[in-house]
């Protein structure tokens, strides 16, 4: 889209008493921004979307194995993660594309929040508290959940959840000014960091499906009982790891650090 002040003039709020109204001039943006972002990031947009696809698919594959696999008290919150942040996720990449990087922020964190938690609880399940505050609905703490995990890198996680803090809270980072996309470095820039967000997020995702979600004993009785379906399982993991191998390329090395912060072993401090 072109940089000058005519464009901007005609595509965005500029508050003029006798100029478009706002749903028009939004709508307008919105749809022109669409087609722009869909072009200039196509390969991306693809992989991103067969990524959610075969992770649905996957927990698909499980799902009737919660009744008869053993499952421990945590698997509850463990599911409800990954099937809200699947939404949320899947919300936030619609956003983006639309060029909307701001208002899908707090989507992104409570996302990582959920995400971190529930492999808190995962690792700590005999240990109530935190787990008897989510199904009672109450705000579980970060600082706490931080405060009692010992992993390499620890500060790499909290250093992200300041950030999206930083930029979900009431701040003056908060949100966004301008409908308009293209005509600045920052807004196609923000644009590109929430499009890996996002996948990093699917990756943490599906390290929690496989590695907590999905049980010894889930595998077991899928691999005896269906066959078939445990080799589609085989490959729909296999079309996973190509897609993170990709979307790895475009991360940054505190974004990879992120990824693998998450991915490590933890231990949770009595």
């Amino acid at each position: 889209m072109p940089n000058n002040k005519k464009y901007i003039e005609q595509n965005d709020i500029v508050y003029n008493r006798d100029g478009k109204p706002f749903v028009e001039i939004f709508e307008i943006a919105v749809s022109a921004n669409y087609s722009d972002i869909n072009m200039k990031h196509e390969q991306d947009i693809e992989r991103i979307c067969s990524s959610f696809n075969y992770q649905y698919e996957l927990m698909s594959h499980y799902i009737g194995l919660f009744q008869v696999a053993y499952i421990n008290r945590a698997n509850i919150l463990l599911f409800s993660t990954f099937h809200k942040s699947l939404i949320n996720l899947k919300t936030a990449f619609y956003l983006n594309r639309r060029s909307l990087w701001g208002p899908l922020r707090p989507l992104i964190r409570q996302v990582f929040e959920s995400l971190m938690i529930s492999k808190y609880c995962a690792l700590n399940y005999e240990s109530q508290e935190v787990l008897k505050f989510w199904e009672e609905g109450k705000q579980i703490s970060m600082g706490k959940i931080f405060k009692t995990m010992e992993v390499s890198d620890l500060n790499t996680l909290r250093e992200l959840w300041g950030v999206l803090s930083d930029i979900t809270h009431a701040t003056k980072f908060a949100s966004q000014p301008t409908l308009t996309y293209g005509t600045n470095r920052t807004d196609t820039a923000d644009v590109v960091v929430n499009f890996i967000w996002i996948e990093l997020m699917l990756e943490c995702k599906y390290h929690l499906l496989t590695e907590h979600i999905i049980t010894s004993s889930m595998t077991y009785y899928l691999k005896y009982y269906a066959p078939e379906r445990y080799e589609r399982v085989k490959l729909l993991k296999k079309l996973l790891r190509q897609n993170y191998s990709e979307s790895k390329k475009r991360m940054k090395g505190d974004e990879r650090k992120i990824l693998q912060a998450y991915k490590n072993s933890w231990r949770v401090k009595n």
